[in-house]
């Protein structure tokens, strides 16, 4: 054996162990989310925040001769450098890093998916997608029968939802959203409709439990739309089976059934009627359906305009904004977040990037995945336009990528025709 087949070798030997280990970490990532809830509620030290900086940290050795690592890697100490010069704090700097990292956590892990399919290790994205719904819906299910924490209102004489142990339960619907697409989008693709409804009707209920409007949303989108994207497109190609063409006939029935269900279940059950409620005596319908966010989103718009100089217009104020709010908190919108925290430069870049998955979602080939994964990608823009946690969160960050990720998927040789 030569010395270049040797190095050939242990490099590949290398790579192909990191990938596993990612692999692995990924697949138990909401396990140690479970257990760091827990954890905290003690009192005691994260272990979720070490073990997703390593399996960062692991990400960057996977793609250690790629370009891509040098520059992520350089944007990353540029902004700190400029946010220790705008906030003259080093500490502070380093905190306001937290959001970015959390998108680059998403960002890694759309590249490592992506690595993965184009190797044809297809299987790899829809286990990952298994298992974050299954610690996903075994967290839900311990707080339906009593285990765990309240969504909101948590140790209050009325407690709406549930999030079983889980700490960031705010997050968990935008992790939620994302495993149950790639699991639906697969039953659909498959066939198996008896199964997709039993899956759609369990996810239905998991969001009524987790009280997010946005989830219950997105599941009755995601039950309602994924169908026809398939029936489309068999009608495109004037191959409409008598199986496809039962299927819709019977979700056009089952479809409202659902609704009425989820809705009913989230607010009489789960108690979100309470909140709405309260809610809407003292606020108007726009402010009522957006949370408060859109006062919030206006204070902090003011503030950027006003308040902000050119420079920290351009790269933000890391997190130090927040103190600056009337209310001291943040918009809970990704878009007015990031543009306060990052600037008008870290706005350009993250929703550059999602932009970019959405041309490539378009222009893909063999993709028996494109519409359903452009029609994700669409919704989850929509979420990060209005409700937040999609780009800053560290609980959906890992799946949200795979999700994306999906833009490189091929259909395997033996299944193209």
């Amino acid at each position: 054996m030569t010395k270049v087949d040797l190095n050939d070798r242990l490099k590949f030997s290398f790579s192909d162990l990191i990938s596993h280990i990612i692999f692995l970490m990924l697949l138990t990532y909401l396990l140690i989310d479970t257990i760091n809830g827990a954890l905290l509620r003690a009192g005691l030290m994260s272990i979720s925040l070490i073990w997703k900086l390593l399996m960062l940290s692991l990400m960057f050795a996977f793609f250690i001769h790629s370009k891509i690592v040098i520059a992520v890697l350089s944007f990353l100490v540029f902004y700190h450098m400029m946010h220790v010069y705008i906030i003259g704090d080093v500490v502070s700097a380093s905190i306001g890093l937290v959001w970015l990292i959390k998108f680059l956590l998403l960002f890694m892990s759309y590249l490592f998916i992506a690595d993965c399919l184009n190797r044809g290790m297809h299987d790899w994205l829809f286990k990952i997608a298994n298992a974050v719904f299954l610690f996903l819906a075994t967290n839900i299910v311990l707080g339906l029968f009593g285990f765990g924490y309240a969504q909101y209102g948590e140790g209050r004489e009325i407690e709406i939802g549930v999030r079983g142990f889980i700490f960031a339960g705010n997050e968990m619907g935008a992790a939620l959203v994302a495993a149950s697409s790639l699991i639906l989008m697969r039953l659909t693709e498959q066939r198996r409709f008896g199964l997709f409804l039993l899956a759609g009707s369990f996810i239905v209920l998991l969001s009524a439990a987790l009280t997010s409007k946005v989830s219950i949303l997105a599941s009755f989108l995601m039950l309602g739309v994924f169908p026809l994207i398939r029936l489309s497109r068999q009608l495109r190609f004037l191959q409409l089976a008598n199986q496809d063409a039962w299927f819709a006939s019977i979700l056009l029935i089952v479809l409202p059934l659902l609704i009425f269900g989820g809705l009913y279940y989230a607010l009489y059950v789960a108690n979100l009627i309470e909140r709405l409620s309260y809610m809407y005596q003292k606020l108007d319908l726009v402010t009522l359906i957006f949370s408060h966010r859109n006062i919030w989103a206006e204070q902090a718009l003011h503030l950027f305009w006003n308040d902000f100089t050119p420079l920290e217009q351009l790269f933000g104020r890391g997190d130090t904004w927040i103190a600056m709010m009337p209310d001291t908190k943040t918009v809970e919108i990704d878009l007015i977040d990031f543009l306060m925290s990052y600037g008008l430069l870290g706005v350009l870049l993250t929703y550059g990037f999602w932009l970019f998955v959405i041309a490539r979602f378009i222009w893909s080939k063999n993709n028996p995945y494109l519409g359903y994964g452009l029609f994700m990608t669409l919704i989850f823009l929509a979420m990060s336009l209005t409700a937040g946690h999609v780009f800053n969160s560290g609980t959906a960050a890992p799946i949200i990528g795979a999700l994306l990720a999906l833009s490189h998927y091929q259909a395997p040789l033996e299944n193209q025709k």
